[in-house]
């Protein structure tokens, strides 16, 4: 069981945010960036890369080395998934959701059923 942030929509859309750690984030970081619409942490990565390239190739790194690769790359999934639900809760306040409650739950569905059946139960 883990702990969902529920978000609601002026309009009657439910979203439930994880807290903590996001495996998603971790393992698909700009795919999953796009899936949840958050363009500036894509910019971000997209950003580092370049970065991370640019220095490669004034240092004359090969960028064709994997040791490079797989050491930007973790550092840059482990920011993914140490921030992505907090990105994501933050991404929605600004979409216009407001933040609801807080509801333990197996999963984000189950999470969104736990809080409509308390906001039901207590009118």
């Amino acid at each position: 069981m883990n702990q969902y942030q529920v978000y609601v929509h002026p309009e009657g859309n439910y979203e439930a945010v994880k807290q903590g750690w996001s495996w998603p984030a971790f393992f698909f970081s700009s795919l999953w960036a796009i899936v949840v619409r958050l363009w500036l942490p894509l910019f971000g990565y997209f950003l580092a890369v370049i970065v991370f390239i640019a220095i490669a190739i004034s240092l004359d790194i090969s960028i064709e080395e994997d040791w490079t690769w797989n050491i930007i790359s973790l550092a840059v999934s482990v920011v993914f998934g140490v921030n992505a639900n907090t990105w994501r809760g933050k991404n929605l306040l600004k979409r216009g959701y407001e933040l609801k409650n807080m509801v333990i739950a197996s999963n984000p569905e189950n999470a969104i059923r736990v809080y409509v059946k308390e906001l039901r139960e207590s009118k």
